[in-house]
């Protein structure tokens, strides 16, 4: 299955669940509710939101919103890893994976909670792909992603569908997205 163009619009049976700062430049009024965990659940100590408190939003959003469809926006795999204190170094190359692995395998229990008690069809992916910092990425100083590259190794993701039984989607009105840390955020995370 190939993913979904969506150059814009109007997503009013769509709730996002987001611990990434930047969902609220991009998402502007375009989702029925938009809920920043970014913003009211980061944990300074890790450094991100925990993959546990963006499952227990993703199924409170079901419960509060069960006629809509979710978007659920983990920051694991994503740096800074909870666990490690590997930073950006391209020449820590293999420190890095091996957080990058860890905290992948952190979350996944995580998302198999949301697939378990949110029924429905599921979609596994990711927001972008990571550059392994060999060869050419390597002598760029290319480890994980820099902001606003676009190299296949970034850009293309797998996608893992598992179907599940149907419920009734409604359309809704639409909200903004708040995002008023969100500069701090970015920066911390890479963005900017």
């Amino acid at each position: 299955m190939d993913p979904p163009e969506l150059p814009g619009g109007s997503f009013g049976d769509t709730v996002y669940v987001s611990a990434n700062p930047h969902t609220a430049l991009e998402a502007g009024d375009a989702f029925h509710h938009v809920v920043e965990l970014w913003e009211t659940d980061f944990d300074d100590d890790a450094g991100v939101v925990r993959p546990e408190v963006v499952r227990d939003a993703a199924i409170e959003a079901h419960e509060q919103f069960p006629d809509k469809r979710l978007i659920v926006h983990f920051m694991q795999p994503h740096g800074p890893y909870i666990g490690s204190d590997v930073g950006d170094d391209p020449d820590d190359d293999e420190r890095h994976w091996q957080a990058y692995t860890e905290n992948l395998e952190y979350v996944l229990p995580y998302a198999d909670d949301i697939v378990e008690q949110v029924p429905g069809r599921t979609v596994i992916t990711a927001d972008h792909g990571q550059a392994h910092a060999t060869g050419l990425a390597h002598r760029l100083g290319l480890g994980g992603h820099k902001p606003r590259l676009r190299l296949p190794g970034l850009v293309e993701v797998p996608w893992a569908v598992l179907d599940g039984e149907r419920r009734e989607i409604r359309a809704g009105e639409t909200s903004k997205a708040s995002g008023e840390q969100v500069q701090d955020r970015l920066k911390d995370l890479g963005y900017l």
